[in-house]
């Protein structure tokens, strides 16, 4: 194999290396994203909840079962 072939083979890999990093990178990113805004939806159901049980507190505290 003569030099150009190997320098070419070479450039190739780290291009595909290169691409790779970033790909996990921009997949690392999103998902941290949405781990945060899961976490932003969590706690705001939460305090949703805390606010209708502060306005109606009767509420929710009984169930009745039938069979």
């Amino acid at each position: 194999m003569d030099i150009a072939t190997m320098s070419t083979l070479a450039s190739h890999a780290q291009v595909k290396q290169q691409t790779s990093v970033q790909l996990q990178q921009q997949t690392m990113e999103y998902a941290q994203q949405e781990g945060e805004a899961l976490e932003k939806m969590m706690n705001d159901a939460v305090n949703t909840q805390k606010v209708e049980h502060e306005a109606q507190p009767h509420l929710g505290g009984n169930v009745d079962f039938s069979a």
